[in-house]
């Protein structure tokens, strides 16, 4: 079988340790119980024991006890008889085909364990350096199973390249320049003028964001909205209009109305339709002819049993108009955006909750059945009501 090596830079391998099967014709000895040895060392265990058509059962019959067989008083062959052996034992070997990743070896138990004692080439980076003589150094770095770390030149030397070493035959050593490469007077200019552009840019944006942070609105007394949001506007006087999209506009009054107080849900007009139906029968039977059975439990339901509201405040228009307003292409540029900014933000838990009438929908009763109903301690008078 071929075995692969875990590190696949093999450079000498030292031995080998195998499992293997072997059978051997083995004599009993010269009185029943004795231990019998085996003809090998570093047994691992016995697979069989037989006698001609006879096989003997391991730990009834006999046991492994220290690379021989011992009969535990079961049945066993006759005294100075033989029998055949069939066992595993470890033993070193012979490799063949040795490569840098692996090698092959005989008379190994398919899916046993396999020792192997060998040195392998663990990768490094190696610096090439030119010191102030002009001489050329290699200096080599710390090896590492997975990491290696990358040397540094030293006081008066000069990098020039960093050789990762892999060591193995099927891959070149990868070579990376680190040396001082020399820039043309040319592009020296060039990126001196480029630099100098970027600082003059950054110079006018920081000159118009000054502007437009001390006076944004008024310039040279005009006063001047671009109906980005409502920041602008007097807050001292009650704004009727809205701002949508740097439009000023009418606003749209809105009402918020809550949801989920009612017993049905809420939904567009429909009529059923049906989908599988089963027209056609062969019989009929009672399943309960007699009417044995116990009354159905009563059903109750609470309408509603919490309390969501939302309280909405505001000193604009704009932000509910908005809902309701989509931006025309041809007044407002495509690419105007608006933005806002949260000041400040603050939650309390309120004092009272406003009253709420709980409803309940109790079923399964006679009509003329006494009940008693409580909720949270409260006697609840139930009040019938027709279909």
């Amino acid at each position: 079988m071929r075995i692969t090596l875990s590190n696949p830079t093999c450079s000498t391998l030292k031995s080998v340790d195998i499992t293997q099967q072997k059978s051997a014709n083995m004599t009993h000895g010269a009185y029943a119980g004795v231990t019998d040895p085996i003809p090998d060392q570093a047994i691992l265990e016995i697979v069989q024991i037989r006698q001609g058509t006879t096989i003997y059962t391991q730990g009834t019959d006999y046991k492994l006890q220290s690379n021989s067989v011992a009969w535990t008083g079961g049945s066993e062959p006759a005294p100075g008889s033989s029998y055949e052996v069939t066992y595993r034992n470890r033993v070193k070997t012979t490799a063949k085909d040795v490569t840098e990743d692996g090698f092959t070896v005989s008379n190994a138990v398919p899916g046993t364990l396999v020792l192997v004692d060998y040195t392998w080439k663990m990768p490094r980076y190696d610096l090439i350096a030119l010191d102030s003589q002009g001489q050329v150094q290699r200096i080599q770095g710390p090896a590492h199973a997975w990491n290696p770390s990358i040397p540094s030149a030293s006081a008066g030397q000069m990098s020039l390249a960093l050789i990762k070493q892999t060591w193995k035959k099927t891959e070149k050593p990868q070579v990376v320049s680190t040396g001082i490469q020399a820039v043309s007077m040319n592009e020296l200019q060039t990126m001196k003028s480029m630099i100098a552009d970027l600082y003059d840019l950054m110079a006018e944006e920081r000159l118009k964001n000054d502007a437009n942070a001390s006076d944004p609105a008024a310039e040279k007394g005009i006063f001047v909205d671009p109906f980005l949001d409502d920041d602008l506007r007097d807050l001292g006087t009650e704004q009727s209009a809205a701002i949508v999209d740097q439009c000023l506009q009418l606003p749209i009054a809105v009402d918020v109305v809550e949801t989920g107080k009612e017993e049905t849900p809420w939904t567009l007009p429909y009529e059923l339709e049906p989908v599988v139906s089963q027209t056609l029968r062969t019989g009929s039977m009672n399943v309960n002819p007699y009417q044995a059975f116990d009354p159905l439990p009563a059903n109750i339901k609470m309408v509603l049993d919490t309390d969501r509201w939302t309280e909405t405040i505001t000193n604009w228009t704009s932000g509910t108009t908005s809902r309701f307003v989509s931006s025309s292409s041809d007044v407002i540029p495509q690419s105007a955006t608006t933005t806002g900014t949260l000041l400040s933000s603050t939650s309390e838990e309120a004092e009272y909750l406003r009253p709420l009438t709980q409803r309940f929908r109790v079923e399964g009763f006679k009509p003329d059945e006494a009940l008693s109903v409580t909720f949270d301690g409260l006697i609840v008078e139930p009040q019938p009501i027709s279909e």
